[in-house]
Formats: C-alpha cells, sequence, structure tokens
C-alpha cells in the first residue's frame, strides 16, 4: 500500500551566490509539491544514487557501503525488474551515479564519511539487458588541498556524494561534515578520462550551515545543459545561469521541501521534472517522488 505524503505549499528563496556574498531574496512564484510515484522494492535498503535509463522506462538505483557491487533496475511501478553486476570491483562507497549525453553510465564511489580514504574513483559502464557489465574506464583522483588522512574536524571537507558529468569532466559537490559547518560546498573538477588525476578545486557554494538543510547528498545536470539540482534532506538547489563550470555565480534557487527525511538521490527527467529516491524508514521502504519546476 501506497504512503502518500502531504505537502504544504512549498517555500522558496532565491539565492544569489558570489565569492564575496550571498543575497537572499522571497519570491512569490511556486513550485509543485513533491508527488509520491511509487515505493522501491523492501530489499533495496539503502538508495544512495539514481538515474533515468537514457530511454525513460527505468530507473538505475545502488546502495553504498557494505552492499554488494550491483545497480538495480526499478520501474515507474516500484518493480526490481533486473539487477546488474557491474564486473571487477567493490562498493566501496558508491554515493552517486550519473550518465553522459552519449548513455555511458557512471559510479561514483567516492563516499568518504571519516575524510580517510586514498582510493576515491568514478566508473564508466555502459548498462544494456545483461545482467552483468565490465567497467570500461576508472577514473581515479584526490584532492590536492587535503594533506592529513583524516583533517581536524572543523576541515572535514572532503567527504562527496553528488557529482555531473558535463562537457568531458566530471564535477564534485563535496558534502561538508565540518564541527561548526558553515555551509560551504567545494567544487572540484576532474577529466572524464581513464587515470589518475589530482582534482580541480573550481568553486566554492554556500549553504545552509544546519547539516540536514546543507550537506549535499545528491546530484544532476538538466539534458540541456543548463540547470543543476543538488539535494540534501530538506532542500533542493536549483544552480542556473552559470557561464562554463563557474557555479559559483550561478544563480541558485532554494526549494524547501517541508520534509526531513534521507533523501539522497536525485535526476532529471526532463528539464523541468525531477526524481528523488528516499532511503526507508526502519521498515517502511524508501520512497521515489517526483517534482517539477515550474
Amino acid at each position: 500500500m501506497l504512503r502518500t505524503l502531504l505537502y504544504t505549499p512549498l517555500l522558496f528563496s532565491l539565492i544569489f551566490c558570489t565569492p564575496k556574498a550571498q543575497e537572499t531574496q522571497n519570491t512569490s512564484e511556486s513550485f509543485g509539491p513533491l508527488r509520491t510515484v511509487s515505493r522501491f522494492p523492501k530489499k533495496i535498503k539503502e538508495v544512495s544514487g539514481i538515474q533515468i535509463s537514457p530511454d525513460g522506462k527505468e530507473f538505475y538505483v545502488h546502495e553504498d557501503q557494505g552492499n554488494s557491487n550491483v545497480i538495480f533496475a526499478i520501474d515507474m511501478s516500484g518493480n526490481n525488474t533486473r539487477t546488474i553486476t557491474i564486473e571487477g570491483i567493490e562498493n566501496n562507497d558508491w554515493e552517486d551515479i550519473t550518465q553522459d549525453k552519449n548513455g555511458f553510465t557512471y559510479i561514483g564511489d567516492f563516499g568518504n564519511n571519516n575524510n580517510d580514504r586514498k582510493n576515491l574513483a568514478i566508473y564508466k559502464v555502459k548498462i544494456g539487458k545483461e545482467n552483468s557489465t565490465p567497467v570500461l574506464q576508472a577514473t581515479k583522483f584526490s584532492y590536492p588541498e587535503q594533506t592529513e588522512f583524516p583533517p581536524s574536524k572543523k576541515n572535514l571537507l572532503y567527504d562527496c556524494e553528488a557529482f555531473i558529468e558535463h562537457n568531458g569532466y566530471f564535477y564534485l559537490f563535496t558534502k561538508n561534515r565540518s564541527k561548526k559547518s558553515d555551509g560551504t560546498s567545494l567544487v572540484y573538477k576532474v577529466p572524464n578520462k581513464q587515470g589518475e588525476f589530482k582534482a580541480q578545486l573550481v568553486g566554492k557554494l554556500k549553504l545552509p550551515e544546519k547539516y540536514h538543510d546543507g550537506a549535499v547528498t545528491g546530484a544532476d545536470i538538466s539534458p540541456n545543459g543548463k540547470k543543476i539540482a543538488l539535494i540534501t534532506h530538506k532542500n533542493v538547489f536549483i544552480l542556473e545561469n552559470f557561464e562554463g563550470d563557474n557555479f559559483t555565480n550561478a544563480k541558485m534557487t532554494q526549494i524547501d521541501l517541508q520534509s526531513n527525511s534521507q533523501k539522497e538521490g536525485i535526476c532529471f527527467a526532463t528539464d523541468t521534472i525531477l526524481y528523488i529516491g528516499e532511503e526507508r524508514n526502519n521498515k517502511d521502504e524508501g520512497i521515489l517522488y517526483s517534482m517539477e519546476l515550474k
């Protein structure tokens, strides 16, 4: 039986980020509420990342640390139609999944809760109709600014649960776990190539300081490349009007979801339709939501 959650009208503010300051303005424009689409199967304990398939008929979902090296294919009714094994790698801590315009899928094995990992990687695969698929490319990387493993509690900036592929590069949005966090999410750039690389710091985003409000747990870019969506437990942030990879100066719209739950996956189906994956709550299965950007 589906549980439908009712939300009050969404409140949001437009946030304009600059390297020096941030200005917040209210607006009367309305975003539609979250709508329950389906529940995920009981066997999926953690929806750590979600991506819609190139044909738009199913979702690719995965779990994170301590789980199997598989991707679940889920239809719109929440049925697990098949399970795809990713050959030759482990699930150290898979935290997000994304695609490029050629239909290749990328798995972000870069979860780093304790900020002590030195084996961060992104894996490229091609998902077809088979129940297993090999890794076509391994992109390994490190953060040059991180010199201690782990750093001090006030500098826990190197966990990551969110990335996109755009114009031949991966862009990673870090999850701030610092004590007394100021809400900063670092934006790193890594080439979409085989090999080992030092990630390039290309910007910073100023998000809310409270953990559930501003700790980024997933990301995606719209098909037309003009919008980036970031998800936290309580908010969606839409980045627009950016030039190149200057996301720091993008217009940022904060959408208050009026809900505090473990939402860890987000993907665009169209330029205006988003899907959001919520992890299971105790005995209740996780929920797949949709949301339309007006």
